[in-house]
């Protein structure tokens, strides 16, 4: 080494880069985590498109590792991890874990909610939905609730985030309409309808279409119990959903969708074609038995009012029973 070479610049240097790794330890080891999550999210994915259980498993130990390490910088991706679990076991009908995991995630969620509300919006709104379909509205009514608060606080307009204010303002109002709220029922299906008339769909991933037909569904419901018709609102949810299903945006029964827009077309139809909407209703049963035959817990409460619906246009003078979620 030569004798005039004066090492004390890089020593400083050295020294420098290690303070401030020391400094920044927890930022870094925050990057860190959410590139974990990162690939627990991309290992989801695979998951629930191969049914690998291989992968099931694995995530569930990255995901218990998490909860012991999470740093508040990784706590929305935790919380979609979550979510991921929940959606694994609601599809199995597995619905108490999914639940638990629903649960775990919007408290995960409301946790960061204040500093980033739009991503606080899915957990909650999912378990929301979760609860409704558990025949729960009480619970899930305050759920949908905070999910539409979080939505409006959310400073993003991009297509993608309005096409998710829709679809939680067209739940909130299917669960208000069941509480007795009927016009404030009918006043965010209408907001979330206008909301969606005016996105381009085509900046849009096929399967959003559950939003706009979700939208006139809950406006063509919560119009019938208002006294007003909601005929062509439900014929739009019917047509929407059959697109999505000969597009294969959703395959035949993978989704309940179809199932409600025939109840609402039955619903709405009642005052002025009792025959077409005992067509409606019949078909809107067989579409829920099917479901409820593959996984009961989680079509229980369609398949319930769906057969009521059905009973009630066959008798002389039914009372029209609540609708779905």
């Amino acid at each position: 080494m030569p004798a005039d070479l004066d090492l004390s610049p890089l020593l400083v240097g050295v020294g420098l880069l290690v303070f401030g790794l020391y400094l920044n330890r927890n930022a870094i080891r925050e990057r860190r985590l959410t590139r974990r999550l990162r690939r627990i999210t991309r290992r989801a994915d695979r998951l629930f498109a191969r049914e690998d259980a291989v992968a099931a498993t694995r995530l569930r130990q990255d995901t218990a590792r998490l909860r012991r390490r999470t740093a508040d910088a990784v706590l929305p991706s935790l919380a979609e991890a979550l979510l991921w679990h929940a959606d694994e076991h609601g599809t199995a009908g597995r619905m108490r874990s999914a639940l638990a995991y629903a649960e775990e995630a919007a408290a995960t969620a409301d946790r960061y909610a204040e500093r980033d509300p739009g991503a606080a919006v899915r957990p909650n709104l999912t378990l929301g939905r979760m609860l409704a379909v558990l025949d729960d509205d009480r619970a899930a009514l305050p759920r949908l609730r905070q999910a539409h608060a979080y939505a409006r606080l959310d400073p993003d307009r991009d297509p993608a985030t309005d096409i998710q204010r829709v679809l939680v303002a067209a739940n909130l109002s299917l669960v208000l309409r069941r509480a007795g709220a009927v016009d404030e029922a009918v006043q965010l299906a209408r907001w979330a309808v206008t909301v969606d008339r005016g996105l381009d769909h085509r900046d849009l991933p096929a399967f959003t279409g559950a939003g706009t037909a979700y939208a006139h569904l809950a406006l063509a419901l919560a119009l019938a119990d208002a006294g007003q018709d909601g005929r062509a609102a439900a014929e739009e949810s019917r047509q929407v959903w059959q697109t999505l299903i000969e597009t294969g945006a959703f395959a035949e029964d993978e989704t309940d969708g179809p199932a409600y827009a025939r109840y609402a077309l039955a619903y709405t139809l009642r005052p002025f074609d009792p025959a077409a909407a005992a067509a409606h209703a019949r078909a809107a049963a067989v579409a829920a038995e099917r479901l409820h035959a593959r996984t009961p817990a989680r079509y229980a409460r369609l398949l319930t009012q769906a057969q009521a619906l059905v009973r009630s246009l066959s008798a002389p003078a039914g009372t029209p029973p609540r609708s779905p979620s």
